[in-house]
């Protein structure tokens, strides 16, 4: 009897389905077997993140979990598509211990996001990003990332042990409710104010550390707009001198020790709510002139 060509075709087409099922299966199994998932409590450990592809491990996390920990990435670009798959009751995200990690996007979902130990260069923050709390240290960042300002509802910015070399707070003018600035073991040599216009940020940053970076001549007029500062760390830098008027009626702290200040003129300051100023390892041979004119001080510590 001969062979029926239409049922030889279709015996053919669903051998090739079923090829193709069983492919996909394979690769699904090979990325399981690659990538590592561990889950405990509130968090999850996710090791070895290779390729887009990997992101279908985002829906097997259980509901109750908040933080979710990406190490060892392997992808050079963690951009918005794989960003955009994280659940939403996953609210705190750290991405650590990640060479090959050179470049990330933060997704415009409300999150707390940590990037520690990586090569990241580069950081594309979303437009109308709602991320809350951003921490990016030990990078290779040179710049405060431009889009950092799609983020006007972070409230704080921690940026340290990177190579960022100067900082312009004209670059943050839009950050509306940023609180606290913390750039700390960084590489900058000087501050700059470029904006011409007045910046949301003046109104809201209550706290600005530049501790341990390479600062030798401050301007210290160019915080006087920030008018709810209550805390200006500059120690551990290589300051020399510091020129310019301080008026600030909220400023409560002043930390300048382990500098390389000679002496200092306060006689034209106004910081009548200050109550502590740190001076030591400074170079100083006499005590900072005018300095009994600040009548609230409590604390003097270096003298």
């Amino acid at each position: 009897m001969g062979l029926n060509p239409l049922t030889h075709q279709v015996d053919i087409v669903t051998h090739y389905s079923s090829s193709i099922r069983l492919l996909f299966v394979l690769s699904t199994i090979v990325h399981i077997a690659t990538i590592r998932t561990k889950c405990f409590g509130q968090k999850c450990i996710v090791t070895d993140f290779k390729t887009h592809v990997d992101a279908f491990v985002f829906q097997y996390i259980p509901k109750h979990v908040i933080f979710l920990s990406l190490q060892n990435m392997l992808l050079e670009h963690l951009d918005h598509t794989v960003m955009q798959t994280l659940p939403s009751f996953v609210t705190n995200v750290d991405v650590r211990n990640s060479p090959a990690l050179k470049w990330i996007d933060v997704p415009n979902t409300t999150l707390n996001l940590t990037v520690v130990y990586t090569s990241v260069q580069r950081i594309d923050v979303v437009a109308n990003s709602l991320v809350d709390h951003l921490m990016v240290t030990k990078c290779n960042l040179e710049k405060i990332p431009r889009t950092i300002q799609n983020a006007q509802r972070m409230r704080m910015l921690e940026m340290g042990s990177c190579k960022i070399d100067s900082l312009d707070m004209a670059s943050l003018c839009a950050n509306r409710e940023l609180t606290i600035l913390i750039l700390t073991n960084n590489k900058i040599r000087y501050v700059v104010n470029t904006a011409t216009q007045h910046c949301p940020i003046y109104d809201s940053l209550v706290a600005l550390s530049l501790q341990a970076n390479m600062l030798k001549t401050v301007n210290i007029e160019l915080f006087n707009v920030f008018v709810q500062m209550k805390s200006l760390f500059l120690h551990r830098n290589k300051i020399k001198s510091i020129a310019g008027r301080l008026v600030h009626d909220a400023l409560l702290q002043l930390r300048l020790e382990n500098n390389k200040l000679a002496g200092l003129d306060m006689c034209h300051w106004h910081v009548p709510s200050i109550v502590l100023v740190t001076f030591m390892d400074n170079p100083m041979k006499t005590i900072p002139e005018c300095l009994n004119n600040l009548q609230n001080l409590s604390t003097i510590t270096g003298l």
